[in-house]
């Protein structure tokens, strides 16, 4: 559970339930037995004003105001696009397009989660590019490759003639 509050003029995202994956980023990952009964701040998103976000059974991904994308979970397949492959991110860390740069302009995040075994993480940025991350089995990245492959940062979806997917 997320609760996202306006305290005092501050803005504040709380969590608490079950963290599997370290998908509530309070650092540390809970097992089917263990759960965070008590809010806790998160401190990466104070002050973030959350307009999108999507949470699957291991992994939360949110979109700020100002067009950032923050995430926190199972990341085996580079999924949260921070470029790193690390299974557990149990804090949240914001998505990159390379290792210089960040995401911005985005308004939406969906996540493509399948069996348990593969994820891959979607953003729509608010000129309609949109971006993929993850892995990239069976074509799911949108990059012309079919192979099982994965990217660790946020990468365009492409259509013909290898121009950005947009207008969707």
């Amino acid at each position: 559970l997320y609760v996202h509050v306006n305290n005092n003029g501050i803005l504040q995202t709380w969590a608490c339930g079950n963290g599997n994956n370290g998908m509530l980023g309070n650092g540390t990952v809970a097992g089917t037995s263990t759960v965070n009964s008590t809010p806790f701040l998160i401190p990466e998103l104070t002050g973030k004003s959350i307009v999108n976000g999507f949470v699957t059974r291991a992994t939360t991904q949110f979109v700020t105001s100002t067009g950032e994308v923050w995430g926190a979970g199972y990341n085996y397949h580079g999924s949260l696009g921070i470029g790193t492959s690390t299974n557990d991110q149990m804090t949240f860390q914001r998505a990159r397009l390379n290792a210089n740069d960040f995401v911005t302009n985005a308004v939406a995040v969906y996540i493509m989660w399948d069996s348990g075994v593969c994820l891959s993480s979607y953003i729509l940025l608010s000129d309609k590019t949109v971006l993929s991350a993850g892995a990239g089995v069976n074509g799911r990245l949108g990059d012309g490759n079919t192979a099982s492959h994965q990217r660790n940062f946020f990468q365009p979806v492409l259509k013909a003639a290898n121009t950005p997917l947009t207008d969707i």
